[in-house]
């Protein structure tokens, strides 16, 4: 064991990499996992839609799930539709859905029309269903959304 001492200013960066912390005072050896591995135990408490890097809220249509049919003639629709999480969750996570401005709670219905509401209506550990509803759509009745599912500790 080493040690360093650091004398830090309010402008100073400090960077570490290859650490792993222990919680006792007994060393184990250094562990390492492949980024697939590590990410998948990570998806067990969270997994969103968006693509990696992109922070959930933010507006684009990037990784957005879909559901619906289009060419169809109503007054209204009510569409439902199922999307699958890549990883089972430790227990039903609670689910938020945006749509492509990144308003919470919202969808776009039909693809380009912002700002209609959904609700989820089941969650599992491996996927949650949601509902939307929209007044004189036109022809075209699909809903597009971006999702948010979290079960922390």
């Amino acid at each position: 064991s080493s040690q360093t001492q650091l004398t830090l200013t309010s402008a100073a960066t400090f960077q570490m990499t290859g650490l792993q912390l222990e919680p006792g005072p007994v060393f184990t050896s250094f562990e390492t996992r492949n980024y697939g591995a590590e990410l998948a135990m990570c998806q067990r408490y969270y997994e969103h839609s968006y693509d990696a890097g992109i922070v959930p809220g933010t507006a684009t249509y990037a990784g957005m799930s879909q559901f619906g049919l289009a060419s169809l003639s109503s007054s209204s629709y009510l569409m439902r539709g199922t999307s699958f999480f890549r990883v089972a969750k430790r227990t039903a996570p609670t689910v938020n859905t945006y749509d492509s401005a990144g308003a919470i709670g919202k969808c776009n219905f039909p693809d380009t029309t912002t700002g209609k509401s959904t609700l989820v209506i089941y969650t599992t550990i491996n996927s949650f269903s949601i509902e939307g509803y929209m007044s004189s759509p036109g022809t075209d009745c699909r809903m597009y959304y971006q999702w948010t599912a979290t079960c922390e500790l």
